[in-house]
């Protein structure tokens, strides 16, 4: 007696979506990566380099700037002096105490510092720490960016660059989670096989032999499914149909197509002679060729 044999998971199917989940994910991982870290951290950056150019500008105002310095390097009212700037994008060519101030809150705006407690001297935040006046704020930026020119400066990140990353990492974790889910699906699918009494039981424990289908619907076999419509003596599904994967599990297509052959001796015969002879025909070349090739007319 044959012992029951088991189906097992496809190679080709395991490794197609080990392949899918790794690179979904990793998609996620980076947005994550860029849109929690990475951009955040370029922005503040900038943040620094833009407050720089503004005290530098008051430090060293050039002739003709009325009322620049450091004197006046608090701003009090962020979000109000922002908003009476007009929110001003970056201004890559500043030239005003206004275009330097205006890049600095757009920058600290992108951040989310816009208050008093990272635009006035001195000042104290959780982020910086402890900030002295305008002046030794500007020396010590002055160490990290007063050899740095404007071709150099850190990369500046809008708004958008840091939200577009999320989208990005919910649909690249949401797609790795839906096709891990489908793999441990699969995983825990059973397939059984009798060998003997041509059974094979399928997933929910649905026992299925030859005799009781009724038709091997072959109209999906194109896409991997048969649907095995079962006859009205079965005795626990009873002219139900069941469409049964073929290609998540091996060997459970050759299965069927035993049972196919045991069911319908006929039409499977008939069928592999069909096959059979098309495969003849294409393999040899009309007789016309061979009579060419042979020399007669």
């Amino acid at each position: 007696m044959a012992q029951t044999q088991h189906a097992k998971l496809s190679r080709r199917y395991w490794i197609k979506q080990v392949f899918i989940i790794v690179v979904v994910a990793a998609l996620g991982v980076w947005g994550f990566y860029d849109g929690f870290y990475l951009y955040p951290k370029q922005a503040v950056r900038f943040a620094q380099w833009a407050e720089w150019e503004y005290l530098d500008f008051l430090r060293n105002p050039p002739a003709g700037a009325v009322g620049a310095n450091l004197g006046v390097a608090s701003i009090p009212d962020p979000e109000e002096t922002f908003e009476r700037l007009g929110e001003p994008g970056y201004t890559r060519s500043p030239e005003t105490l206004e275009d330097y101030r205006g890049n600095w809150l757009d920058a600290l705006a992108i951040v989310n510092h816009l208050e008093p407690q990272y635009t006035t001297y001195p000042r104290e935040n959780a982020e910086e720490g402890t900030v002295g006046t305008a002046f030794e704020r500007h020396e010590e930026l002055q160490e990290t960016w007063g050899q740095v020119d404007r071709g150099n400066a850190p990369k500046r990140r809008s708004r958008f660059d840091i939200m577009a990353q999320y989208p990005i990492f919910v649909v690249g974790i949401g797609l790795a989670l839906y096709f891990g889910y489908g793999l441990a699906r699969a995983v825990a699918t059973r397939y059984r096989w009798d060998p003997d009494a041509k059974r094979i039981t399928l997933p929910g424990g649905i026992d299925v032999t030859p005799e009781h289908v009724a038709e091997f619907d072959k109209s999906q076999w194109h896409k991997f499914y048969v649907l095995l419509h079962l006859t009205q003596d079965h005795p626990t599904h009873p002219g139900k149909t069941i469409k049964v994967d073929l290609y998540r599990h091996q060997p459970v297509e050759d299965w069927i197509l035993e049972m196919e052959r045991e069911r319908f001796p006929e039409e499977s015969q008939a069928a592999r002679a069909e096959e059979a002879s098309s495969g003849q025909d294409e393999a040899s070349p009309p007789a016309s060729e061979t009579q060419r090739e042979s020399g007669n007319p």
